[in-house]
């Protein structure tokens, strides 16, 4: 699952990265990453063979609770 988060400034892109950092060594996960100024993807892959579960799910609702100050955010597959 993917999603991409928009941001007004780099800053804004920069303290998303460093909660999501902290997020990931708490929780022992770590998605998938591409970004570029203002924008970040987020790419979780699931940890049971290709199969979501609520482990991922959680982890998930998580990234979206860091990513408040997204200014726009975009689902993908």
């Amino acid at each position: 699952m993917t999603k991409r988060f928009d941001y007004a400034s780099y800053d804004d892109m920069r303290d998303f990265l460093d909660d999501l950092q902290k997020l990931s060594e708490e929780d022992d996960f770590y998605p998938d990453l591409t970004f570029s100024r203002v924008h970040v993807n987020v790419s979780i892959k699931s940890r049971e063979d290709d199969k979501f579960t609520g482990v991922d799910f959680d982890f998930a609702k998580k990234v979206d609770l860091l990513a408040k100050s997204a200014i726009t955010v975009i689902e993908g597959g």
